[in-house]
């Protein structure tokens, strides 16, 4: 069983299970040599280190039954949005070190406030990153737990600058509207209303993941010791069904 541990988080441990018979879609065959691993680099704030999402991807990655590897590394400051990651360069430099994609993260509050901003700092990351070699991949964020009559104007600005450049969506924040609307128990907003619950980073994880690996159905499932099974069910069933709603 391989298992991930949340970075700076004691003592929350995360475990990824194998996929029964019934569910797998077919264990590659490791005796053979396996395809080189994704590599991503993630550019973003807290919504991205919070639970180390880009972490919680490599364990998914690692599950028996996933196709592929990934490796991943970020460039991430809190608080910070686009604009302020370009200025300071080190996201720009950090593009260039062979990457497959780029995993473009902008503040939620950004994004609601100054969409013409989140904008214009997009087509530069996406031309530094498609100068690189690399694909982008838009992440499309949840708005504040009390803002959320912002989301669907969140939602049309990714899915507009994603297709002016050819970008993919991961569409985190209809994932989580969709597992919030097939449980409305589950807690996905940690008590500030802004950041992510463990869950909350799970499905950021599986979207990006099931972006990533376009032939999977599902992500594989996290153990249920930490997350429960129902939580685990949602999570997975969510993810697929905004991805589905996004390709």
């Amino acid at each position: 069983m391989l298992r991930w541990a949340a970075g700076g988080l004691l003592g929350l441990v995360a475990a990824i299970a194998t996929v029964d018979a019934a569910q797998a879609q077919g264990t590659p065959d490791r005796s053979v040599a396996e395809p080189p691993s994704i590599k991503v680099l993630f550019i973003g704030n807290s919504y991205t280190y919070v639970n180390d999402l880009p972490g919680m991807l490599v364990a998914l990655a690692d599950s028996p039954d996933s196709p592929r590897r990934i490796q991943t590394s970020h460039v991430t400051t809190p608080g910070a949005n686009l604009e302020e990651l370009w200025n300071v360069g080190v996201a720009r430099d950090a593009i260039h070190k062979n990457w497959d994609y780029v995993v473009l993260q902008d503040g939620a509050g950004h994004l609601m406030s100054n969409p013409e901003g989140m904008a214009r700092y997009a087509r530069l990351f996406d031309a530094e990153i498609k100068q690189s070699g690399a694909r982008t991949i838009l992440f499309l964020p949840w708005a504040h737990k009390f803002q959320r009559d912002a989301q669907p104007g969140m939602n049309r600005t990714i899915s507009h600058i994603a297709k002016e450049l050819g970008a993919q969506v991961a569409p985190i924040a209809a994932a989580w509207t969709i597992a919030q609307r097939l449980d409305p128990e589950i807690t996905l907003y940690k008590l500030d209303a802004r950041h992510p619950t463990l869950t909350g980073s799970y499905i950021g994880a599986c979207v990006i993941y099931l972006v990533l690996m376009a032939d999977r159905k599902t992500c594989p499932a996290i153990y249920p010791g930490v997350i429960s099974r129902n939580e685990v069910d949602v999570v997975r069933n969510a993810s697929a069904q905004a991805i589905d709603a996004f390709r």
